[in-house]
């Protein structure tokens, strides 16, 4: 991704009516696809996101951007979410050929797997709970829920896993086939990485997957994520905790696990593809073919691990 000058942020927010110091913002690490700052001004702290150029060609992109701050302006009023702000009634700012967000800097950190507890999963079994209970449905206007069957052009040598990805692909685009009349508009990203914490408390960022979701599958990918420690096992108790935080303010019909199990696939599949194109396409930086690299390796990675881990987590559901 093309750099940014750190002076070009604080005549961003110059312009936008702040009272910007002249300290250099402070980059913010994490991003796979945005770039982000932390920004000081006499009004407060705010961060500073530059949308993904390449994200942002794509003709859907600002109104899903705009619908998905709309979401979570919407739930703002029940869960800890965190809202860009709105410049002029929009929340995407164009500046000197790029587009940008900006939000209210939230104190707080990411946990790495080894701390989360199950305390932590119960607060977030009872946000999920919180955000499916409103039963917002999508309308005519949201992208579909889709698992496009995709070609796989791995490197040579990686034939028998490009087959089976072809087979969880089909497996993938069945079941959401099943489980999506009953989507619901939620965060759908709502793993570790998206949650700031502040004494012990959950703050929500990153809302621009926000979507249609079958509410059983982000239940499930919730589990896998925030289950999990440090070395990948899944853990009972954390397992337990969110289900029982969750069910405590949402109730669900019975799921069929086994194909929610086969639609998590979904958003591997289509961030290993996105990867996959992102490490070859000769317009993007060295930089940005590098990441999609390392996306695609590690995508990989999950993939396989989820293999081995969904039964498990069905039995622990099952529990």
């Amino acid at each position: 991704m093309n750099g940014l000058g750190m002076p070009d942020i604080l005549k961003l927010l110059r312009r936008l009516g702040f009272d910007a110091s002249a300290d250099f913002p402070r980059p913010l690490g994490g991003g796979l696809s945005h770039q982000t700052w932390a920004a000081a001004a006499a009004e407060g702290t705010f961060v500073v996101k530059r949308l993904n150029p390449v994200v942002m060609k794509r003709p859907a992109a600002p109104g899903n951007f705009r619908r998905s701050e709309l979401l979570a302006r919407t739930l703002a009023d029940e869960i800890p979410a965190i809202t860009a702000l709105r410049f002029h009634n929009d929340v995407l700012i164009p500046f000197e050929g790029g587009i940008y967000m900006v939000f209210p800097f939230q104190p707080g950190r990411i946990l790495n797997r080894d701390e989360i507890t199950a305390g932590h999963c119960a607060k977030i079994g009872a946000v999920l709970g919180k955000i499916h209970r409103r039963n917002i449905r999508p309308d005519a206007e949201s992208a579909g829920i889709e698992c496009p069957l995709h070609s796989w052009p791995l490197p040579a040598g990686q034939e028998r896993t490009a087959v089976r990805l072809k087979q969880v692909n089909l497996l993938a685009r069945q079941a959401l086939e099943k489980l999506k009349r009953n989507a619901v508009m939620s965060h759908r990203d709502l793993d570790s990485k998206n949650v700031l914490w502040n004494r012990g408390e959950p703050f929500i960022i990153d809302w621009e997957a926000a979507g249609p979701v079958p509410p059983a599958l982000e239940l499930w990918e919730a589990l896998l994520n925030w289950g999990r420690d440090g070395g990948g096992k899944l853990r009972p108790d954390r397992i337990a905790a969110l289900l029982d935080a969750y069910r405590q303010w949402n109730s669900l019909p019975p799921p069929d696990w086994e194909s929610v199990g086969h639609a998590g696939y979904a958003g591997m599949l289509g961030w290993l593809n996105y990867n996959i194109a992102r490490s070859s396409n000769p317009a993007l930086s060295p930089e940005e073919r590098q990441l999609g690299a390392e996306q695609t390796a590690i995508t990989l990675k999950e993939i396989i691990e989820y293999e081995e881990q969904a039964p498990q987590l069905r039995r622990l559901i099952d529990g």
